[in-house]
């Protein structure tokens, strides 16, 4: 039995690696490898747990369904192992103002948006685990971190949405499907996503980046993760 899987999507979104983190089986198979950030799954034990890290990559088929590959990643690791539970981890772009860089939310519910040519639909809200979410709370508590409770918006895309949705806290690409086979399999899970971006920060594509913007956005980078890290998924994991 796998006591939990932790899913992110591109290396780094849940800061360094678990130092005390044992592995034993490491999985890429090749439909995995299309992206940028290529599909990762590791099985291994962490402090007495049986763990399974699963990086999603980034890969979509087509541009209105967002990262399919998040999908195909989670269908992977639910049909190979028994897992009793699950944690979404990663960093986000905030859907309110009051949101800032480094700002910790629990996700609940879960949305995604899908885009057509002339019209956008939002799909049903998936629920994480309320006792999962009752644990993280208790968590982020003890270690006095400010959080919000807010939902959670799939999007195929990388940028903000063209409408606001009120109910909406963070955007990100993958929750939703890695929830939805979550649920076909029964399994609890939780997300919690960590503000990478404030609402209305203009993305500068990689290809005009300069060398200083770079460094200034990998810096932040790092910062956001580690508080993500040892603020939550490390005494997460511990109090399993």
């Amino acid at each position: 039995m796998i006591d939990i899987a932790v899913f992110q999507a591109i290396p780094g979104e849940t800061g360094e690696p678990l130092e005390e983190f044992s592995l034993k089986d490491e999985y890429r198979p090749e439909e995995w490898r299309k992206g940028r950030f290529k599909g990762v799954v590791q099985r291994g034990t962490y402090r007495g747990l049986e763990i399974v890290l699963a990086q999603t990559g980034i890969w979509s088929s087509s541009g209105r369904l967002g990262n399919t590959q998040a999908k195909e990643v989670a269908e992977f690791v639910l049909n190979r192992f028994p897992v009793e539970k699950i944690v979404i981890l990663g960093t986000s772009g905030g859907m309110k103002e009051s949101l800032k860089t480094g700002d910790i939310v629990i996700c609940d519910p879960i949305f995604a948006e899908r885009r057509f040519l002339f019209w956008t639909r939002i799909l049903p809200p998936i629920f994480p685990d309320s006792r999962l979410q009752t644990l993280a709370i208790k968590i982020l508590k003890e270690k006095s971190i400010n959080f919000y409770n807010g939902g959670d918006l799939m999007i195929p895309y990388y940028g903000w949405p063209k409408r606001r949705y009120p109910d909406i806290a963070v955007i990100e690409m993958e929750d939703y499907y890695i929830g939805e086979e979550a649920k076909k399999k029964k399994v609890p899970f939780v997300a919690v996503r960590v503000v990478s971006e404030p609402f209305g920060e203009e993305i500068i594509p990689r290809e005009k980046r300069t060398k200083e913007y770079q460094a200034w956005l990998d810096a932040r980078y790092r910062k956001i993760t580690t508080i993500l890290r040892d603020g939550f998924l490390l005494p997460f994991l511990q109090q399993l």
